[in-house]
């Protein structure tokens, strides 16, 4: 029987890479995504998934059944580089109406996933509003560092626990390309550079 999932502000299919590692027969039964940049991207990868567009607009009941549902729902007002308007912020507030969807449809397991910049107010709201649905949910906190050259912690809130990964001791010089590589074209211009310089000052 095949892995069934709903992909909610999916951006670029960054949920979808990792569930078709696991789940290589895995049928998305739809994305939310209003993006068009992310969109054009996730469908040149997935062309036959359902667009399902802004999830305001859903209409939940009309929703197939699914076993997993996977929410990187927006960070623009958690995260520190953010306006810090948290949950009450226009995008971050979104994660309310991932939160109806699973009320309404109970699926069998569920990620969510943050920053972990994120005020610890906020996170405990988060938490709360899950465990009133899932009593038994996971909070675990992943640094990217730990399988690539970039340091990215994020929550993640799932109804199964996840061990975090080993460290795999990537840097950035192991992901860097050598200079004698890179075309001359893609080097900015002398006259570029000041204007960098001056827009940076």
């Amino acid at each position: 029987m095949k892995l069934k999932y709903l992909s909610l502000f999916n951006n670029c299919k960054i949920f979808e890479a990792a569930i078709k590692e696991v789940f290589p027969d895995a049928k998305c039964v739809g994305f939310s995504e209003i993006d068009r940049f992310a969109i054009s991207v996730y469908q040149n990868h997935y062309p036959n998934h359902k667009p399902l567009g802004d999830i305001t607009k859903i209409d939940i009941y009309s929703l197939p059944d699914f076993d997993l549902m996977v929410c990187g729902f927006p960070c623009t007002n958690l995260s520190i580089a953010g306006n810090r308007k948290g949950l009450e912020g226009e995008q971050s507030k979104l994660f309310y109406n991932a939160i109806d969807i699973l009320k309404a449809k109970k699926p069998k397991y569920f990620i969510f996933e943050n920053v972990e910049s994120m005020s610890n107010a906020n996170r405990n709201i988060i938490t709360k509003t899950i465990k009133a649905i899932y009593p038994d949910t996971y909070l675990i906190m992943i640094n990217g560092a730990l399988v690539s050259a970039q340091a990215r912690k994020r929550y993640f809130w799932t109804n199964f626990y996840v061990e975090p990964p080993e460290d795999k001791k990537i840097f950035l010089k192991d992901i860097m390309q050598p200079e004698s590589e890179i075309n001359k074209k893609y080097y900015l211009k002398k006259s570029q550079i000041e204007i960098v310089k001056r827009i940076i000052e």
